[in-house]
Protein backbone atom coordinates (compact mmCIF):
# COMPACT_ATOMS: atom_id res chain seq x y z
CA UNK A 1 0.00 0.00 0.00
CA UNK A 2 1.04 3.42 -0.57
CA UNK A 3 -0.08 6.90 0.07
CA UNK A 4 -1.80 9.18 -2.32
CA UNK A 5 -2.80 12.57 -2.41
CA UNK A 6 -6.03 13.68 -4.38
CA UNK A 7 -7.53 16.92 -5.45
CA UNK A 8 -10.10 17.90 -8.04
CA UNK A 9 -9.52 20.58 -10.64
CA UNK A 10 -12.39 22.32 -12.38
CA UNK A 11 -12.97 26.12 -13.99
CA UNK A 12 -15.02 27.65 -16.67
CA UNK A 13 -11.38 28.28 -18.24
CA UNK A 14 -8.27 26.45 -18.25
CA UNK A 15 -5.37 26.44 -20.17
CA UNK A 16 -2.16 23.99 -19.76
CA UNK A 17 0.49 25.23 -22.06
CA UNK A 18 2.13 22.87 -24.69
CA UNK A 19 4.87 23.96 -26.46
CA UNK A 20 4.80 27.42 -28.06
CA UNK A 21 6.59 28.89 -30.78
CA UNK A 22 5.58 32.81 -31.74
CA UNK A 23 2.39 33.95 -31.92
CA UNK A 24 0.12 30.55 -31.10
CA UNK A 25 -0.11 29.20 -27.53
CA UNK A 26 -1.83 25.89 -27.60
CA UNK A 27 -3.25 23.82 -24.61
CA UNK A 28 -2.17 20.64 -23.89
CA UNK A 29 -6.27 19.64 -23.24
CA UNK A 30 -4.94 18.47 -19.82
CA UNK A 31 -3.17 19.51 -17.00
CA UNK A 32 0.74 18.85 -17.52
CA UNK A 33 3.00 17.57 -15.35
CA UNK A 34 4.84 20.99 -14.86
CA UNK A 35 1.45 23.00 -14.30
CA UNK A 36 0.63 20.64 -11.63
CA UNK A 37 3.97 21.11 -9.50
CA UNK A 38 3.75 24.47 -10.29
CA UNK A 39 -0.18 24.90 -8.58
CA UNK A 40 1.35 23.02 -5.70
CA UNK A 41 4.27 24.83 -5.44
CA UNK A 42 2.67 28.39 -5.28
CA UNK A 43 0.11 26.96 -3.03
CA UNK A 44 3.50 26.09 -0.32
CA UNK A 45 4.63 29.47 -0.94
CA UNK A 46 7.69 28.78 -3.61
CA UNK A 47 8.46 30.83 -5.53
CA UNK A 48 8.80 31.12 -9.38
CA UNK A 49 13.02 31.48 -8.85
CA UNK A 50 13.63 28.75 -6.53
CA UNK A 51 15.10 26.57 -9.22
CA UNK A 52 16.46 24.18 -6.99
CA UNK A 53 13.57 23.03 -4.70
CA UNK A 54 11.66 23.18 -8.49
CA UNK A 55 13.92 20.19 -9.82
CA UNK A 56 13.51 18.40 -6.11
CA UNK A 57 9.81 18.21 -6.80
CA UNK A 58 10.16 17.13 -9.89
CA UNK A 59 12.57 14.21 -9.16
CA UNK A 60 9.99 13.57 -5.86
CA UNK A 61 6.37 13.16 -7.06
CA UNK A 62 5.03 11.15 -9.46
CA UNK A 63 1.62 12.32 -11.26
CA UNK A 64 -1.64 11.29 -12.51
CA UNK A 65 -4.74 12.72 -14.23
CA UNK A 66 -8.10 11.75 -14.90
CA UNK A 67 -9.96 13.13 -17.16
CA UNK A 68 -13.13 13.65 -15.93
CA UNK A 69 -14.81 16.12 -18.44
CA UNK A 70 -12.81 17.00 -21.14
CA UNK A 71 -14.40 20.18 -21.53
CA UNK A 72 -15.00 22.49 -25.05
CA UNK A 73 -11.60 23.91 -26.80
CA UNK A 74 -11.54 27.22 -27.82
CA UNK A 75 -9.04 29.93 -29.14
CA UNK A 76 -8.83 33.58 -28.20
CA UNK A 77 -7.26 36.16 -30.46
CA UNK A 78 -4.96 39.02 -28.59
CA UNK A 79 -3.59 41.72 -29.99
CA UNK A 80 -0.54 43.21 -27.64
CA UNK A 81 1.28 46.08 -27.32
CA UNK A 82 5.01 45.16 -27.02
CA UNK A 83 8.63 46.90 -26.61
CA UNK A 84 11.50 45.95 -28.40
CA UNK A 85 14.03 43.67 -27.13
CA UNK A 86 16.82 46.04 -26.40
CA UNK A 87 19.79 45.04 -25.10
CA UNK A 88 20.75 45.88 -20.86
CA UNK A 89 16.53 46.79 -20.62
CA UNK A 90 14.80 44.90 -18.03
CA UNK A 91 10.91 45.28 -17.60
CA UNK A 92 9.28 43.51 -14.14
CA UNK A 93 5.65 43.52 -15.57
CA UNK A 94 3.91 45.61 -18.43
CA UNK A 95 3.87 48.36 -16.33
CA UNK A 96 7.16 49.38 -16.62
CA UNK A 97 7.62 48.24 -19.76
CA UNK A 98 4.51 50.32 -21.11
CA UNK A 99 5.46 53.35 -19.06
CA UNK A 100 9.27 53.40 -20.08
CA UNK A 101 8.53 52.94 -23.72
CA UNK A 102 6.10 56.39 -23.11
CA UNK A 103 9.13 58.24 -21.30
CA UNK A 104 11.49 57.40 -24.29
CA UNK A 105 8.48 58.57 -26.94
CA UNK A 106 9.60 55.35 -28.77
CA UNK A 107 6.37 53.70 -30.79
CA UNK A 108 4.54 50.74 -29.61
CA UNK A 109 4.62 47.77 -31.45
CA UNK A 110 1.55 45.58 -31.57
CA UNK A 111 2.14 41.31 -32.02
CA UNK A 112 -0.68 38.97 -32.88
CA UNK A 113 -1.08 35.74 -30.80
CA UNK A 114 -3.99 33.05 -30.43
CA UNK A 115 -4.48 31.57 -26.79
CA UNK A 116 -5.73 28.23 -26.65
CA UNK A 117 -8.05 26.99 -23.56
CA UNK A 118 -10.71 24.60 -22.08
CA UNK A 119 -14.26 25.74 -21.27
CA UNK A 120 -15.91 23.71 -18.99
CA UNK A 121 -13.24 20.95 -17.86
CA UNK A 122 -12.91 18.57 -14.88
CA UNK A 123 -9.81 16.99 -13.88
CA UNK A 124 -8.85 14.50 -10.91
CA UNK A 125 -5.29 14.54 -9.94
CA UNK A 126 -3.14 11.44 -7.93
CA UNK A 127 0.37 12.25 -6.25
CA UNK A 128 2.66 10.24 -4.96
CA UNK A 129 5.98 10.05 -3.66
CA UNK A 130 9.07 8.07 -5.41
CA UNK A 131 11.64 8.86 -3.05
CA UNK A 132 12.36 8.17 0.44
CA UNK A 133 12.47 12.02 1.63
CA UNK A 134 10.76 14.24 -0.30
CA UNK A 135 11.03 18.29 0.16
CA UNK A 136 7.02 18.05 1.54
CA UNK A 137 5.06 15.51 2.28
CA UNK A 138 1.66 14.55 1.13
CA UNK A 139 -0.65 15.77 3.94
CA UNK A 140 1.67 19.38 4.15
CA UNK A 141 0.66 19.69 0.50
CA UNK A 142 -3.35 18.67 1.17
CA UNK A 143 -3.04 21.36 3.62
CA UNK A 144 -1.50 24.18 1.35
CA UNK A 145 -4.16 23.18 -1.55
CA UNK A 146 -6.75 24.20 1.68
CA UNK A 147 -4.97 27.68 2.56
CA UNK A 148 -2.32 28.16 -0.25
CA UNK A 149 0.10 30.59 0.03
CA UNK A 150 0.02 32.41 -3.67
CA UNK A 151 -3.02 32.78 -5.16
CA UNK A 152 -3.67 29.66 -7.39
CA UNK A 153 -4.58 29.39 -11.19
CA UNK A 154 -5.32 26.83 -13.71
CA UNK A 155 -2.88 27.16 -15.97
CA UNK A 156 -2.67 30.69 -16.29
CA UNK A 157 -3.99 34.35 -14.20
CA UNK A 158 -7.01 34.77 -15.98
CA UNK A 159 -8.46 30.79 -15.11
CA UNK A 160 -9.27 30.67 -11.39
CA UNK A 161 -10.54 27.65 -9.85
CA UNK A 162 -14.09 27.12 -9.52
CA UNK A 163 -14.36 25.00 -6.80
CA UNK A 164 -12.29 24.30 -3.81
CA UNK A 165 -9.42 21.68 -4.46
CA UNK A 166 -10.96 19.17 -1.87
CA UNK A 167 -7.70 18.10 -1.22
CA UNK A 168 -7.35 14.13 0.36
CA UNK A 169 -4.73 11.87 1.75
CA UNK A 170 -5.74 8.15 1.28
CA UNK A 171 -3.89 4.63 1.20
CA UNK A 172 -4.21 2.46 -1.97
CA UNK A 173 -1.98 -0.03 -4.03
CA UNK A 174 -1.95 1.60 -7.08
CA UNK A 175 -2.89 5.13 -8.98
CA UNK A 176 -5.88 3.87 -10.37
CA UNK A 177 -7.79 2.44 -6.74
CA UNK A 178 -6.67 5.41 -5.41
CA UNK A 179 -8.72 7.28 -7.88
CA UNK A 180 -11.67 4.82 -7.58
CA UNK A 181 -12.02 6.17 -3.82
CA UNK A 182 -12.54 9.66 -4.90
CA UNK A 183 -15.83 10.48 -6.62
CA UNK A 184 -16.26 13.32 -8.93
CA UNK A 185 -17.68 16.66 -7.05
CA UNK A 186 -21.85 16.78 -7.74
CA UNK A 187 -21.07 20.33 -8.89
CA UNK A 188 -19.15 19.59 -11.81
CA UNK A 189 -21.10 16.15 -12.37
CA UNK A 190 -24.00 18.30 -12.24
CA UNK A 191 -23.60 20.71 -15.60
CA UNK A 192 -20.71 19.03 -17.21
CA UNK A 193 -21.31 14.92 -16.98
CA UNK A 194 -24.56 15.10 -18.47
CA UNK A 195 -23.79 12.12 -20.93
CA UNK A 196 -23.42 9.00 -19.02
CA UNK A 197 -19.81 7.50 -19.90
CA UNK A 198 -18.30 4.12 -19.37
CA UNK A 199 -14.79 5.42 -19.06
CA UNK A 200 -12.83 7.92 -18.87
CA UNK A 201 -9.35 8.54 -19.94
CA UNK A 202 -5.98 8.23 -17.37
CA UNK A 203 -2.71 9.65 -17.72
CA UNK A 204 0.28 8.50 -15.95
CA UNK A 205 3.89 8.56 -15.38
CA UNK A 206 5.20 5.68 -17.53
CA UNK A 207 6.91 2.98 -15.96
CA UNK A 208 4.69 2.89 -12.67
CA UNK A 209 1.72 0.09 -12.26
CA UNK A 210 -1.03 2.26 -12.62
CA UNK A 211 -3.62 -0.53 -12.31
CA UNK A 212 -5.03 -0.66 -15.49
CA UNK A 213 -3.48 -1.33 -19.39
CA UNK A 214 -1.73 1.10 -21.36
CA UNK A 215 -3.28 1.58 -24.11
CA UNK A 216 -0.37 3.92 -25.88
CA UNK A 217 2.65 6.31 -24.66
CA UNK A 218 3.08 9.90 -25.27
CA UNK A 219 5.69 12.01 -25.13
CA UNK A 220 5.11 15.73 -23.74
CA UNK A 221 7.81 18.29 -23.10
CA UNK A 222 6.23 19.41 -19.27
CA UNK A 223 9.01 18.39 -16.89
CA UNK A 224 10.35 21.53 -15.14
CA UNK A 225 14.14 22.08 -15.62
CA UNK A 226 14.29 25.59 -14.79
CA UNK A 227 10.93 27.72 -14.14
CA UNK A 228 13.42 30.96 -13.99
CA UNK A 229 13.91 30.72 -17.78
CA UNK A 230 10.84 28.89 -19.00
CA UNK A 231 12.85 25.29 -19.61
CA UNK A 232 11.25 21.65 -20.09
CA UNK A 233 12.41 18.07 -20.64
CA UNK A 234 10.32 15.54 -22.42
CA UNK A 235 9.37 12.25 -20.21
CA UNK A 236 6.95 8.91 -21.19
CA UNK A 237 3.41 9.26 -20.12
CA UNK A 238 1.17 6.24 -20.29
CA UNK A 239 -2.44 6.68 -21.46
CA UNK A 240 -5.53 4.78 -20.62
CA UNK A 241 -9.14 4.38 -19.43
CA UNK A 242 -10.61 3.68 -16.09
CA UNK A 243 -14.20 3.40 -15.03
CA UNK A 244 -16.13 6.18 -15.07
CA UNK A 245 -16.59 7.78 -11.34
CA UNK A 246 -19.01 7.90 -9.25
CA UNK A 247 -20.57 11.41 -8.31
CA UNK A 248 -20.35 12.77 -4.59
CA UNK A 249 -22.97 14.78 -3.00
CA UNK A 250 -22.06 18.59 -2.21
CA UNK A 251 -22.97 20.88 0.44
Amino acid sequence: MQEYLLFQLYGPFQSWGDVAVGEIRPDSRRPTKSALLGLLAGALGIRRDHDETHMHMAESYGTAVRQDAAGIPFRDYHTVQTASARKGRIYRCRRDMLGGMLEQNEDLHTIITYRDYLSDAGFSICIWTKVDQPPFTLQEMAEALRHPVFVPYLGRKSCPPGLPFAPRVVEAENPSNAFAGYPVDGRVAEGLLMELQASVGLFWDSGVDAGIQETRIESPRDVPISRNRWQFAPRDMSVGAVEAPKHREWK
